[in-house]
């Protein structure tokens, strides 16, 4: 069987449907992924708050819509210029997967273009997190990411359905080193 470049799982009857965005690096022989903090309505019953750049599609958006709405909310407008987001997304998608019970998520991969050791930051309204506000903690490596205390449930769901395939985390590899 031939090794897939993408991963395909989503829920046949998924109600929502999301973006995951992994923003990457290639430091020392191996991925990093943007990680961060955010507090969020735990209307679906996941715990944690330990979260990757990620925003669930409003109305008609189309993926790049969503993708690049989460970037300027997560992130801050100030940012999109460090990461590489190109004009056809289909070099940047690593596949659809299922996020949480009724719910599939878009995963894209984006490269980091910041300095190496920066870390995106959004100043967040008289200094105290809200929910949903994406705090960015730091990097992490992407085979360790599912074990990142805290990461919410849909996000190391993500994360563990990019690890059963040696093709995506190649793809992966190739983002992340440009």
């Amino acid at each position: 069987m031939k090794e897939q470049d993408y991963i395909y799982s989503p829920e046949r009857k998924a109600r929502t449907h999301g973006v995951v965005v992994l923003i990457v690096k290639y430091v020392d022989g191996g991925v990093q992924v943007l990680y961060g903090s955010q507090l969020f309505n735990n209307r679906r019953g996941e715990s944690g708050e330990g979260s990757l750049v990620g925003e669930a599609r409003e109305g008609r958006e189309t993926k790049k819509q969503t993708l690049e709405r989460g970037l300027r909310e997560e992130l801050g407008l100030e940012n999109l210029g460090k990461v590489v987001i190109p004009v056809n997304l289909r070099d940047a998608w690593v596949g659809s997967t299922r996020f949480l019970p009724g719910v599939n998520a878009q995963v894209f991969c984006l490269q980091w273009r910041g300095q190496s050791g920066e870390v995106p930051v959004r100043e967040v309204p008289n200094g105290e997190q809200t929910a949903n506000d994406f705090i960015a903690g730091g990097w992490q490596s992407l085979k360790e990411l599912p074990e990142l205390a805290g990461l919410r449930q849909g996000m190391k769901n993500v994360a563990e359905s990019i690890l059963a395939n040696p093709g995506v985390i190649k793809r992966i590899e190739r983002i992340a080193k440009g």
